[in-house]
This record gives structure tokens, C-alpha cells and sequence, in this order.
């Protein structure tokens, strides 16, 4: 199309076509240049693409997957490309090569992007096993789409409680999981699933969120247990748990990591969690959940973003801004009396708006005389030593 445009363009400009056609010809014979490169498989075809590809696009490996599986599909193409094309419809809420590569974690064995063709084109070969596999993909994706979505109808059966944790693997902001996931909906009794969820999410919690440990590592352990899963097809969730368990960092590791944790501004959802569930372990009860309408209930912070110089008074020696998005100078605030406080004193705001609160991790906030780095280090302590009893496998 654009080539088209630009040919209209040259023959409007110059008025001539006749000369243009010549110059057109002239330009193919001798500028252009025709280049065969022989390879021995689809696989190096694929190496080759990437290669030569100067245009700075990636190349997709899922669109190169596709023709090679209608090439090998014979008699069986019609069927494949409508399981194709489903699974492309499926594909609005995730990248399709991501979850082609996850999917085969699940199966078979470890791979990087940059290989995913050439194993899968060595293992399906004729049209009974493409069928086969794109059948087995199409199934796959309305689980993987639904890991995506916690209000798919793929969990209706389930209660409220693994939805959450859907919800909660995608604030974590992890998919390395879902090869496990992939495995334990296929091969598991639909009751040990929302397990399985559950120790998936608070080991993430543990290895991911807090600790920020190497996710090289746990994708390879995700892969040989989704494996284990898929053939031995355990009977407890503490038998996979013993797969992956050198990657649930100890006690003491994740203490120490939590009570130095810095939530970033812009991650301000997963700042309100954390204090969610650190003011439910401290109410003791279920009574009084935090509200998790963030435009409701707002995510404060003590020593304000936008400091005054009275607020300084006591960060003399400190850069300040280290100390603002560390977890023990957070809160939650009802949204009407944290527009009131603004950027008050600490005095001021234990009084008009700490005190107030009905919820125990705001209202402990009073009890401090003044607020300095050392008591938004207790605090952070104090929450860590929470944490370790809220995000706990007990295996």
C-alpha cells in the first residue's frame, strides 16, 4: 500500500509514465539484489529470518509456528486453522508466543523463546500429531486466558477465595508460574487446584515480591514440577510443595527483606494489599475488612511525599526520600479525613485523623511521639514479623 501511494505520487509529480516505468526498470535491474539462502530446516529458517531481520521488529514466533503447523497439517488443515484461529480469539488477554512457551514448559521441558520453534518442530511432524498439539493448545488457552481474568466463567465452581488469589498472582505481576498452573488444572481433582493456587501465590509473595530473588532459577523449577505434576499426578499439595521448596525463602531471609522493602509510588495497589492484610493478622478478626476502594479508602503516607521543613526537623542527618515509600511510613486512610490532614504535622495528623481510624494498623500510629527513620524502622519490623505469619506454607 505504501509502495502504491508512492508510485502514484512520482507519476502525478513528474506527468510522464512511460519515462517512470523505464526508471522503475532500470532501478529493479540494476539496484536490486536477489539473495537464496539455503537451510536445512524450518528450524534454521527461523535463525536465519531473525538474523537478517534489520528492520529492528521482533519476529513472532507464534506466526511462524502457525505456517509451519498448516504446512504439516494435510488433510486435517481446515480443522487446525479453526482451532487456530480460537486460540487467537482466546489470545486477546495474553501474548501468544508467551503462552505457547508456558504451555510447553508445562509439558515437556525447559526452553528460551529463541529455541521454542525448532523443539516444537522436531516433535510434531505429521498431521495427526499437529492436530494433536493444536487441539491440546486450544484447550490450554482458555485456562491461560482465565489466569488473566479472575471473573472467567473457567472458576465459577470455585469460591471467592481462588479468585482473589487470581487476582493476586497478577498484582505480583508473575507468569512463570502458570506453567505449574497449566499442569495442576489439567492433571489435578479440581479441589487440590485452589491449593496449589495458594502455595503458588505465597511463595511468589515470599520469592518474587519481597525477596527479589533470581526468576531464572524458579522458571526452571517451575517447569521440572510441572512435569512431576503432569506423570506422577500427586495426591497433596505438599508433595509439589517439596518440588519447589529450596526456592521459599526461610524465615529469616524474609524478614529481613520485608523489614527493608521500598513499595514504589507506582505501585501503590500492591502497598494497599500489604497493609490490607497486615491490619486484618493485627484486628485478629474478619469483622472489619480493609475497604479495597482505593478512591474510599487511600494509601497514606506518614512522612508526606512533598515534605514540609517542620516534617524534616526530624530527619536531620537522612536523605528523607528513603525513607517515603518504605512500608513502615505507609497506612490506609479514609479517603474524607486524609483530604482534611493533608500535609500537616505528625501531631496534627495522629490527632485529627490516626486516632480516628478503625482500623488497628492506622490507629497504632498514635502511640508514636514523634516520627523519625527509627520508628518507621520499628514499624517495618514490627509488620515483618507479621508478614512472616501471613505469608507462611506450613508444610
Amino acid at each position: 500500500m505504501l509502495l502504491f501511494k508512492q508510485i502514484s505520487k512520482r507519476i502525478t509529480e513528474q506527468g510522464d509514465f512511460a519515462e517512470f516505468i523505464i526508471e522503475i526498470e532500470e532501478c529493479i535491474r540494476d539496484r536490486l539484489l536477489s539473495i537464496l539462502i539455503a537451510v536445512a530446516d524450518e528450524a534454521n529458517s527461523y535463525l536465519i529470518f531473525e538474523t537478517l531481520n534489520d528492520r529492528g521488529l521482533d519476529l513472532s514466533v507464534a506466526d511462524l509456528l502457525k505456517n509451519y503447523l498448516f504446512s504439516r497439517a494435510t488433510d486435517k488443515l481446515k480443522d487446525v486453522q479453526k482451532k487456530w484461529e480460537e486460540i487467537n480469539l482466546l489470545a486477546d488477554r495474553f501474548e501468544l508466543t508467551k503462552f505457547i512457551r508456558h504451555y510447553w514448559l508445562s509439558k515437556y521441558e525447559l526452553v528460551t523463546e529463541k529455541n521454542l520453534y525448532r523443539k516444537i518442530a522436531e516433535k510434531v511432524r505429521n498431521s495427526l500429531q499437529v492436530f494433536d498439539f493444536v487441539s491440546q493448545l486450544r484447550e490450554a488457552a482458555e485456562v491461560y486466558g482465565a489466569f488473566e481474568n479472575s471473573q472467567s466463567h473457567v472458576w465459577d465452581s470455585y469460591d471467592s477465595g481462588l479468585k482473589q488469589d487470581i487476582e493476586r498472582l497478577s498484582l505480583f505481576k508473575v507468569s512463570q508460574c502458570y506453567s505449574v498452573l497449566i499442569a495442576a488444572k489439567e492433571s489435578l481433582p479440581d479441589e487440590l487446584f485452589p491449593k496449589v493456587l495458594r502455595m503458588i501465590v505465597i511463595l511468589s509473595f515470599r520469592y518474587n515480591v519481597i525477596c527479589s530473588l533470581n526468576p531464572n532459577k524458579l522458571e526452571a523449577a517451575y517447569s521440572k514440577t510441572s512435569k512431576y505434576i503432569q506423570e506422577q499426578k500427586p495426591k497433596s499439595v505438599k508433595a509439589i510443595f517439596e518440588e519447589l521448596k529450596e526456592f521459599y525463602p526461610s524465615d529469616i531471609h524474609f524478614k529481613r527483606a520485608f523489614a527493608e522493602k521500598i513499595i514504589a509510588a507506582s505501585n501503590a495497589k500492591l502497598a494497599r494489599y500489604i497493609l490490607s492484610e497486615i491490619n486484618q493478622h493485627y484486628m485478629d478478626s474478619k469483622e472489619l475488612i480493609a475497604n479495597p476502594n482505593a478512591t474510599e479508602l487511600n494509601l497514606e503516607h506518614i512522612l508526606p511525599q512533598t515534605p514540609s521543613e517542620k516534617w524534616l526537623v526530624e530527619f536531620p542527618k537522612t536523605d528523607y526520600n528513603q525513607y517515603i515509600y518504605r512500608l513502615g511510613n505507609m497506612t490506609l486512610l479514609d479517603s474524607s479525613i486524609n483530604r482534611k490532614v493533608g500535609n500537616t504535622s505528625f501531631q496534627d495528623k495522629c490527632a485529627t485523623a490516626f486516632s480516628t481510624s478503625q482500623l488497628e494498623i492506622t490507629k497504632e500510629i498514635i502511640n508514636y511521639r514523634v516520627w523519625s527513620p527509627k520508628q518507621v524502622e520499628e514499624r517495618q519490623s514490627k509488620m515483618a514479623e507479621a508478614a512472616c505469619q501471613i505469608w507462611r506454607l506450613g508444610y
